[in-house]
């Protein structure tokens, strides 16, 4: 990946390369912990070459996806890139036939993606910064489920106290910019706060995952 993108800073190759480029999986399991700077550097691709090419991404890390997809739809510049995007998720049928269905369309999936990958993280004790943003989209996305564009409701439903500060505290840890910087490293007391949220979330609507 990073050759990938360094290639970009030779003129020559820019030159060379036709109106397509295709990025294949650009994280792997052992990149958790880079996840924010190689999401940050794709962005920067987009920007300095979405003019001109198109810009094909695919992914297995639901964690990547959801935070490029968030970035182009909900993020700063994202009325630049929202009407020229297409999002989907791979999936499969009960004949085994695979297709491609927008995230739009499968929102409550969406949800068992996040809750399935968060989990994961909780139970095999490797809860790291990044799972803070997929812990807000998860909350986010169960919000407009609900029928209301706060999240802080959701956390008021299953019971956490405090539920406005929590999510100014949520909105803080997953901001993007604070990863770019520190460590992904995470606190006893973080981990605990995405445990109980993650616990609490189950009790109430009793996902099966």
């Amino acid at each position: 990946m990073v050759l990938f993108l360094a290639l970009f800073e030779i003129e020559d190759f820019q030159e060379n390369q036709n109106q397509y480029f295709f990025i294949d999986d650009p994280i792997s399991s052992l990149d958790d912990n880079n996840i924010f700077i190689t999401a940050l550097s794709i962005m920067n691709l987009i920007k300095n070459y979405s003019s001109n090419r198109k810009i094909i991404i695919t992914t297995h890390h639901i964690g990547f996806f959801s935070i490029i997809a968030n970035w182009l739809t909900k993020g700063e510049k994202s009325n630049k890139y929202r009407e020229l995007i297409e999002i989907y998720i791979l999936g499969k049928q009960t004949d085994g036939e695979l297709f491609l269905e927008k995230p739009k369309n499968a929102i409550f999936l969406y949800h068992l993606h996040l809750l399935k990958v968060l989990n994961e993280a909780k139970n095999e004790n490797r809860l790291v910064a990044y799972h803070f943003v997929l812990l807000r989209q998860l909350l986010e996305n169960i919000a407009s489920f609900l029928g209301t564009g706060r999240f802080s409701y959701v956390l008021e439903k299953i019971g956490i106290t405090d539920a406005n500060d929590i999510s100014n505290r949520l909105n803080v840890l997953s901001h993007k910019n604070i990863f770019t910087y520190e460590s992904e490293i995470i606190t006893s007391d973080s981990k605990h706060l995405i445990i109980e949220i993650l616990d609490k979330l189950q009790d109430k609507f009793e996902f099966n995952i």
